[in-house]
């Protein structure tokens, strides 16, 4: 995520997008959870969203947040739905335009496009655009190419 922030800061898109840790997410007991959660989203500005990573366990999934909107965008690269009745938020959305993973370990590795693909969008008219492409999908190139990026960011701080 970090590398993600650095792409949005040469944008000047830092007040657009936040990030939530996925290791705040998966400590302590469910309150102490909501507790992390709500803090990082009250630290954000006005009209910014955030994109949430979070491990299930053996399956990595992608939310992303407007807390100004009440709404939230459930990603699985599995494309299972959330089904879930809440008044804390307005409206889930699952989003199925997304690609579908290949294969059965590749899930992070399309968080991180997804996440990739939307920073990148300078408009931000990623919802628009990924519920009208239908059933295209990332090949391994794409993969690879953030499997690259992620090495070679990585790799800066094991030189120091």
């Amino acid at each position: 995520m970090s590398f993600l922030r650095e792409k949005l800061k040469e944008s000047n898109m830092l007040n657009m997008i936040g990030f939530v840790d996925p290791s705040s997410l998966g400590v302590g007991n469910s309150t102490d959870r909501s507790r992390s959660f709500s803090a990082a989203l009250k630290r954000g500005k006005p009209g910014q969203f955030f994109l949430v990573p979070y491990n299930t366990g053996k399956h990595w999934i992608l939310s992303v947040v407007s807390p100004s909107e009440e709404l939230v965008y459930f990603m699985d690269p599995m494309k299972r739905r959330m089904d879930v009745t809440t008044d804390e938020w307005r409206t889930i959305v699952n989003q199925y335009g997304i690609p579908e993973q290949i294969g059965d370990k590749s899930c992070g590795y399309f968080i991180m496009l997804y996440m990739r693909e939307i920073v990148q969008d300078k408009e931000q008219n990623w919802t628009k655009k990924w519920l009208t492409r239908g059933d295209e999908k990332y090949t391994m190139q794409d993969v690879d190419v953030v499997r690259q990026e992620w090495a070679e960011y990585v790799l800066k701080f094991t030189s120091n």
